[in-house]
């Protein structure tokens, strides 16, 4: 039977802890929420747990600022955290992991540049432009027709952070896709001024973008793949198209100074191996590092086609350039931040 999840209220978002037998030690793991939390605990957190005998204390965020505010104060409190690549890279460079030991973690199957010395791939994801199917009769297929507010109109929503963001913001401008990195900050900041006077929402979470779907009052959206199939499968009238994605991917790493670190070692090891990242992919429609996913059986034909890492999927998307976030972020950020402001 699945454990219960004890809910509190916490400064980043949802605390939470999965309960196992007494005595077990307690891994505190900080992941996003919604939906996609759900999907982790049935892939990983449960089966892993019982077989490790661990209670996961979670807590779910898209960003690492209570990271690295315990860093700086010298007072880790978390053991393993999840985000997007960029932020995996930032981090590492910033001393805020700990060096991973691949004598025990396996990573001979992953997609290359999906690990590094100091994090490992989770899940492949995409944010991918999403269209109500009941509203809009003429949807836009990339970034320059959500741009074009006369010629295709709706509600429009976008996603309140630089990554993805700047990316789309140089291509709704004409760049191609092969140039839009190195960054030219200046263009995709003033790319973003001309559709802000025609963005409805700026979700900050994927499960703030799946509820404002779920809602009905927007028609036009940038947001995760699955987080739309997810809506889809409520009953939301949305779809999508990969044309333009962006695609990144998601990564764990241990925090630097954890008590816990020979145990969060054997539970990465664990993350990485295809029968449970085959099993999140299936759950959750996201890709997955490990490519012996597709050697598992777990995953059907059908599904298997619709993962952002399937072939035709991959070839009309762009991939984040997670070393270049690593160093150009907090100048990044900072433009992006303040034009949100403005």
């Amino acid at each position: 039977m699945r454990p219960a999840l004890l809910a509190t209220t916490a400064a980043l978002g949802l605390a939470a802890s999965l309960p196992t037998t007494a005595g077990a030690e307690t891994i505190r793991y900080m992941t996003a929420g919604g939906i996609y939390l759900d999907h982790i605990t049935e892939a990983f957190l449960e089966p892993i747990g019982e077989k490790l005998g661990v209670t996961w204390s979670i807590e779910t965020s898209d960003n690492d600022t209570l990271i690295r505010l315990e860093h700086a104060a010298g007072a880790p409190t978390f053991d393993i955290v999840e985000f997007g690549a960029s932020q995996c890279a930032r981090g590492a460079a910033d001393g805020l992991y700990e060096e991973l030991d691949f004598d025990i973690i396996d990573v001979s199957d992953f997609t290359p540049g999906s690990y590094s010395d100091h994090f490992v791939g989770s899940t492949i994801f995409s944010t991918v432009l999403g269209y109500n199917t009941e509203n809009i009769a003429n949807p836009p297929s990339n970034w320059a027709e959500f741009w074009d507010v006369e010629n295709f109109p709706g509600t429009r929503s976008l996603r309140r952070t630089a990554r993805h963001m700047l990316e789309g913001a140089l291509m709704a401008d004409g760049v191609p896709p092969e140039e839009v990195y190195p960054m030219d900050l200046d263009r995709a900041i003033d790319s973003l001024g001309r559709i802000r006077p025609h963005v409805t929402a700026w979700w900050g979470s994927g499960a703030e973008a799946q509820q404002l779907v779920r809602d009905g009052g927007i028609d036009l959206i940038w947001t995760f793949n699955a987080r739309l199939d997810s809506a889809a499968a409520d009953g939301a009238p949305i779809t999508y198209t990969f044309n333009q994605g962006i695609m990144e991917f998601g990564c764990w790493a241990i925090v630097k100074g954890t008590r816990n670190k020979d145990l969060a070692m054997r539970i990465l090891a664990e993350f990485a191996k295809p029968e449970y990242q085959a099993e999140m992919a299936r759950l959750s429609g996201y890709g997955a590092a490990n490519m012996a996913i597709f050697e598992t059986g777990i995953i059907d034909a059908e599904t298997a086609a619709t993962l952002p890492t399937a072939p035709d999927n991959v070839n009309r998307q762009l991939l984040l350039d997670a070393a270049w976030w690593a160093e150009n972020a907090p100048e990044a950020i900072e433009r992006f931040d303040q034009f949100m402001t403005e």
